[in-house]
């Protein structure tokens, strides 16, 4: 049985493949720190595809560790239509590193 892998490591240009299954996995596993970690590869190593789960995660994962991170990689991938969600996640009640997270990525959008 073959994983199926990403090609590069885009983040450093090359390095070992990584097994494509297991950064998505990740997104969904019960451990915060792994869907942190999930997260933070998702943005380190660039994909772009799993955007919307990481507007799901921000929007509705119940850590404010993997909010903030989701809130990150948001931003370093510019996900499109994540903006509204960026805002929303300023509100007052959130958490203060969530907040923050959301504000700085909402940065990298050009508002021209």
């Amino acid at each position: 049985m073959q994983i199926p892998t990403l090609h590069t490591n885009r983040a450093t240009g090359g390095g070992p493949p990584l097994p494509a299954d297991a950064v998505t996995a990740g997104l969904g596993d019960a451990d915060r720190s792994v869907r942190a970690a999930a997260v933070d590869l998702c943005s380190r190593i660039g994909l772009p595809d799993q955007g919307p789960r990481l507007i799901g995660l921000l929007q509705t994962d119940s850590s404010p560790l993997v909010r903030e991170r989701a809130a990150i990689a948001i931003g370093i991938l510019r996900v499109s239509g994540s903006e509204a969600v960026l805002m929303a996640a300023c509100r007052p009640g959130e958490a203060a590193n969530v907040r923050a997270a959301a504000a700085l990525a909402a940065g990298a959008f050009d508002r021209a």
